[in-house]
């Protein structure tokens, strides 16, 4: 188990099933949503962004079995490739 916060920038365009059919995709679904129009909802330019901050592991579990780990207290880092 691991314990902190966490970032993220999601995309709210999928969250229509409307917009997953590229061929019925309107370019106003990529708009911010207004009054009169839901368009892309409220953060259609999101990057896709997501972080782990200040994440350390708490504890290691083998088949809900608590078990003493070396790993317990360090840091937990997303590595990109």
């Amino acid at each position: 188990m691991f314990a902190g916060d966490f970032q993220s920038d999601v995309s709210t365009v999928n969250n229509d099933v409307r917009h997953f059919d590229n061929a019925t995709f309107e370019k106003r679904f990529q708009y911010f949503q207004t009054d009169q129009s839901l368009n892309g909802w409220w953060n259609p330019i999101g990057s896709g962004a997501f972080r782990l901050i200040n994440c350390k592991v708490q504890s290691v579990g083998v088949n809900d079995e608590k078990k003493q780990d070396s790993s317990v207290g360090l840091f937990i880092r997303l590595i990109r490739k």
